[in-house]
C-alpha cells in the first residue's frame, strides 16, 4: 500500500494511463526493439534518439526537446534510480499514437555513499517522524 505522500502521484499516473487509449509497447520485452526496428523504423530511430539524449541531459528539460526534436509526448521519467549496475531508470513516452515503456542505462551516474544515522544518534528534541 503506498504511503500518503505517494497517493497524489499514483492518482495522477492512473488518470494519465486511463486517458491514453492507444497501444502500449514494452520495449524491455526480449526482441521488442528488433521487432520495432523491422515494423516501424521511424519510431525505432526516435526511441534511440530519446534514450541517447536522456543519457546526457536533465530530466527537467527533457519534455521540451523531446517534443520539438522527436515529436514525443507524455514523457514520464522515473524519479527513482534502479539499484542495478550500471544504474537504470524507467521511461514512458508517446510517439504518434503509440505509447512506449522501457528501461534505460544511466551512463554518467556517479555512485554516492550516504551515511544513515543509527537509531540512537538523534539529537535531543528530535522525533523519529513516526506516530506513537
Amino acid at each position: 500500500m503506498p504511503n500518503a505522500n505517494h497517493r497524489p502521484l499514483l492518482i495522477l499516473w492512473l488518470l494519465a494511463a486511463s486517458a491514453f487509449a492507444g497501444p502500449v509497447i514494452d520495449l524491455d520485452t526480449p526482441g521488442a526493439m528488433a521487432s520495432l526496428r523491422r515494423s516501424n523504423a521511424d519510431h525505432f530511430e526516435r526511441v534511440q534518439g530519446v534514450v541517447a539524449g536522456l543519457s546526457s541531459s536533465s530530466a527537467d528539460t527533457a519534455p521540451i526537446w523531446l517534443r520539438t526534436r522527436y515529436r514525443a509526448d507524455d514523457l514520464v521519467v522515473g524519479s527513482m534510480t534502479l539499484t542495478s549496475y550500471p544504474p537504470q531508470r524507467k521511461l514512458a513516452l508517446t510517439l504518434d499514437d503509440t505509447r512506449y515503456r522501457l528501461t534505460w542505462t544511466l551512463r554518467d551516474a556517479k555512485p554516492q555513499v550516504l551515511k544513515v544515522p543509527s537509531p540512537g544518534s538523534r539529537r535531543p528534541g528530535e522525533t523519529s517522524g513516526t506516530a506513537p
